[in-house]
């Protein structure tokens, strides 16, 4: 039986956690730093730069949508 492929969004809980090998912060981070962050919590943002030099950041929430 083939097991089906879980999509997670970008930045939502289960792909900062999960990841093909692994926890993906973890990966980036290393344990140490990444136990760090989870105890401390974050928060999760798309900057984006405009061509006029103006900066627009959403909120991203924890299933991977951005906030309104």
């Amino acid at each position: 039986m083939k097991m089906p492929i879980l999509r997670r969004k970008q930045m939502g809980d289960g792909w900062i956690n999960g990841g093909n090998s692994g926890m993906r912060l973890e990966s980036a981070e290393g344990i140490d730093k990444a136990d760090d962050i989870l105890l401390e919590g974050y928060e999760r943002f798309v900057i984006n730069v405009l061509s006029d030099g103006k900066v627009v950041r959403k909120k991203v929430n924890e299933v991977g949508n951005l906030d309104k």
